[in-house]
Order: C-alpha cells, then structure tokens, then sequence
C-alpha cells in the first residue's frame, strides 16, 4: 500500500516540468539566410491550449504573419519573410503532465550580408577561407619583408646572388599579392549568391563589404608596389607597403573576436592588429627565404643571418605580447582557460609557440625546416581559432534572471543580450494576494540610465527589446509598474551573464609577457653566436663567389 502510494504522488503531474530541451535555430545563431520556421523542442509533449509564442524585431516591434502551432513535444513557429537583423521569441509552453506553464525567449540573428562577426561554429568552408586569407597575407609581408632585409645589405648593389634574391623575394610577394586579390573576387561572388543584397549594396552598405574592400584595396597595392619596388626601391615606396600592410591587418582584426570585447574594442582591435602581422611576418619571412634561397637557407647569402634573426626575435616578441594581450581580453578568468574550447586552443597554441621558439634555439637554426613545420601548424591552428567563439562571446550570449518583490507583487527579469547593444527583456509579475487588487496597465525598465518599455504578452508577462548601450553586464534594475493609476516601483539587480568567480587572468598575462619579452631578449645570445660563425662562413663564401664568377645562381 506504501509502495502504491509513493507511485501515484512521485508521478503526479505536478512533479513534472516543462523543460526546454532545444530549438532550431539555436540560443544566439547567427544565419546566413532567414528561417521560414522555429522550432522550440520541450521534454513531453505540450498541452496546445497553454502555449503562445509571439516575434519582435530589433526595435522592439512585433512581427506579424507568425503562425504559431503545437506537434507533440514541438512548439512549431512559421515565420514570415525577415529582413536582416536580431529577432526575439518570446514563448509560453505546458506540457500535459505540467499544472504550471514555462516561459523564455529565444534570440537569433539573420545576416545575409555577413555583417556580424565571423566568429561561430568551426565549418570547413570558413577554416579554408581563414587559411588561405592568412596564407596569401603570409606570402606577401613575407616576401617584401625579406626583400626589405637584402636590400639593407652594404653588397646588395654589388652582389649579384642579393640582387636576384631580392627580385624573387619581390616577386613572390606579387604572385601572393595577385592570390589574394582574386581569392578576395571570388569571397565577394560567394557573398553575393548566398545573401539576399546586390554587389553594390553588399560592398558599400555592410560592415563585410567595407572589410572586404579594406583587403582588396591593400592587396591590389602591395601588388603594385611590389612591381614597382623591383624597379626603384626609394623610401617612399616602403612607406607606402607599411601603410596597405596596417590596413590588411586592421580589416582582418576587425573580422576577428574583437567585436566580443566591450569597453575596450579599439584597444583589442590595435592587439589584434599587431598580433597577425607579426604572425604572418614570421611566417611569411621563413617561407620566403625557403621558397627563393632553397633548403641552404641563410648560408647561401652573405650577411642575411643577423638581420633575419633580429627580425625573428623581434616578430616573436610582438606575437607574444600581443597574444597575451588578446587571452585575457578573450578569455576573463583562468578556469575558462582550461574549461572552454577556446581556451584549451589558446593554451595549445601557447605550447607549440613556445615548441618552436625552443626547437630552434636547440638547433640554433631560426629559420629551418623544423621553424617551418612549427609555423604551419600554427597557421592551421590560428584557422581554428578564429572561428571559435571565445568565452567573453559566449558569456555575452548568455540569460541571467533576477527575481525581487515590492509589497504584494513579485516580479522576475530575464535579460538576454539581442545585439553589440540591445537587450531583450521578459517579465512576471505576480501578486501575492487573491484576487489581485488590479490588473497591472504598462511597464518600464530603468536600466542603465535609459528607459525601456514592455509590451504585455499576456496578464501577467510582458517583454520587450531596448537600447542599453554597449558593454551592459548586468547591474541594477528598477521595474516601473503602473496599476490603477498607482506607480510602483521593484528594484533589482541582474547578476552578470558570466561566472566571474575566479582568478582574472589578464593580470597574470601581463606579468608573463613582461617576463617573456626579457627571456626572448637573453634568448638571442645563442642567435648572435650563431650569427658570428655565419658570418665566418659568409665571407669564405663570398671569396669564393669573386674567384668563380659562375657559381653565383640560387640554389632553387
């Protein structure tokens, strides 16, 4: 008779919960292509007469022509034709073995254009653009640098080994340069099929186009001044690489996890932007000297070794100190490092950095094949990177609730972030006594300094998106109530959307750059030693060359 008994009141309905346990498209997605539908799955199925669900734009306006209606388990939304922008469902399900109904709300992105950041899920398409952009970028700084490098040499003018090398190292630049360029034509092409605007407005009146034209721009320069540096290699002319350089790296950081970092964006957009040019100079050199001097390396030249090990060591320090920079900007305290993706991909990027740096001090060759196998491993894992959500992202994705009462009303917020400064808010409001002494008329949030209007979902519920401005990460909120003439206000405070306990990493990262930037500078001790035999060797090799003329060619 126990046993009986536990049975019928452990299975009531009402130990039962409605529980969402999915949707389509997912919490905080951002589409290429508007959905025609949303699909919120729950854990049993749903008792149809309970369930609403209603769809408001980024102004806070709702959508009309949804059609809303319930398939066992699913809550099934048909959409209208959306325009590009953030969109928010606000729903209401039961499920049949529940006595009490479920809220939430759902937000997603359509961006056909690809004006949002290109940070999300890690797709083969998106790696392959990422490698290949990072590539022909590597390719040409790589090769102008060390163009750069040999023109500096007192025997450039005299030397005829300098002086071819000089013309290839140009010349691969210009080949990358041209890849680029046309890689970029066939982005645009992809872009324009997949999204809903014309060429035209796709380039000038989205956040991807005037990135786009920003690379396209400076790699039809550092075409044209690579050319143009094989026939006069004036200053001025280097100027003008230094600039279309700053202007690459500037629209690939623009693209990159800067658009996750609030308050701070222009600082994490300079870091970023000295983060891939270092990178893709320290990668671009050591693949430019293997592709035009051959497997000999610097030993084939005279007088390249010092001043490609400066070179080195200087681009690994700012790949150091501004990668640093970036972790703690991206990823805010040391669990996340180790607990997210993103930051186990950080912390393996660390390794093999500092694996290769370590090789090459070992074998005292900075530039060897071993250097080589090392940067492309990193090149393939900066891919991956790039396209992983770092857990600031995610954190600014995430709901955080607060629930506070004010004499017989009892009201809980839900703020889910709906774009770079809009929030979307949902509300309950209950009262404590029977009946309720009145229907509750309008609602108004005071969040940080500015006011957001609620619109009612239903009796008891109302929701709405505002304009918090950036960097919003919880902090007080006042709920402003109207009911029978009467204003009463809630105060509450919304917890931040992160867990924020914990050691805050950027600190920490700090000192390690500092300490790095002073290991790096003892480091190139071994260098300059090796530096010094190879001159040695340089000037027996160069005595050699003046006695056989004919043995001048680079060893291809």
């Amino acid at each position: 008779m126990l046993g009986l008994l536990a049975v019928l009141v452990f299975s009531s309905p009402a130990a039962a919960h409605t529980v969402l346990i999915g949707s389509d498209p997912q919490p905080g997605a951002v589409l290429p292509r508007a959905p025609s539908a949303v699909t919120l799955r729950f854990e049993g199925a749903l008792a149809a007469p309970a369930c609403t669900a209603q769809v408001f734009d980024a102004q806070a306006g709702a959508v009309t022509g949804v059609s809303v209606r319930v398939v066992g388990p699913e809550l099934r939304l048909a959409l209208p034709p959306l325009g590009d922008g953030t969109y928010t469902v606000l729903w209401q399900a039961r499920t049949a073995a529940d006595s009490h109904p479920a809220s939430g709300l759902l937000v997603f992105s359509v961006d056909t254009a690809g004006t949002a950041a290109e940070a999300g899920t890690v797709t083969p398409e998106g790696l392959v653009a990422r490698w290949v952009g990072l590539a022909v970028l590597a390719g040409t700084l790589g090769g102008i640098t060390l163009a750069g490098v040999v023109r500096r040499q007192p025997a450039a003018g005299t030397d005829p080994r300098l002086a071819s090398t000089y013309r290839r190292a140009l010349t691969l630049a210009a080949r990358c340069a041209a890849g680029g360029a046309l890689f970029g034509l066939v982005r645009l092409n992809d872009e324009r099929l997949r999204g809903t605007a014309g060429l035209w407005q796709l380039v000038t009146e989205t956040t991807w186009g005037w990135r786009w034209t920003g690379v396209e721009v400076a790699f039809v320069a550092l075409l044209l001044l690579a050319l143009q540096l094989r026939r006069d290699s004036r200053r001025r002319w280097w100027a003008g690489v230094t600039g279309a350089a700053l202007v690459a790296g500037m629209c690939h950081a623009l693209a990159s996890h800067t658009s996750a970092v609030a308050g701070l964006r222009g600082f994490a957009v300079v870091a970023a932007t000295a983060h891939i040019l270092a990178g893709t100079v320290w990668l671009g050199v050591a693949f430019a000297l293997a592709g035009v001097v051959g497997v000999a390396g610097t030993r084939a030249l005279p007088g390249l070794t010092a001043p490609l090990v400066r070179l080195t060591a200087v681009s690994f320090g700012l790949v150091v100190v501004s990668g640093l920079i970036q972790a703690g900007l991206q990823v805010p305290v040391v669990g996340e490092l180790f607990g997210t993706r993103y930051g186990q991909l950080v912390a393996f990027k660390w390794t093999l950095t500092l694996a290769v740096v370590a090789l090459a001090l070992r074998l005292r060759r900075p530039l060897g094949r071993e250097t080589l196998v090392g940067l492309t491993a990193m090149l393939l894992l900066a891919g991956v990177l790039g396209l992983t959500p770092p857990p600031v992202a995610q954190r600014a994705a995430a709901t955080t609730t607060s629930t506070a009462s004010a004499r017989d009303l009892l009201a809980t917020v839900s703020a889910t972030p709906a774009g770079a400064d809009t929030v979307a808010f949902d509300l309950t409001v209950t009262s404590s006594r029977r009946p309720p002494p009145a229907p509750v008329d309008a609602v108004t949030l005071r969040v940080a300094g500015r006011a957001v209007a609620l619109r009612p979902v239903d009796a008891n519920r109302f929701a709405g998106v505002g304009f918090v401005g950036a960097g919003f990460d919880g902090g007080p909120v006042t709920v402003e109530l109207m009911r029978a003439g009467e204003l009463l206000r809630v105060p509450l405070q919304l917890p931040a959307a992160g867990p924020d306990r914990g050691l805050p990493l950027a600190p920490l990262l700090d000192v390690l750059a500092v300490l790095l930037l002073v290991v790096a500078g003892w480091a190139t001790g071994p260098f300059r030693g090796s530096a010094r035999a190879a001159s040695q060797v340089d000037l027996a090799v160069a005595a050699s060359a003046r006695r056989d003329r004919q043995d001048h060619g680079i060893h291809t």
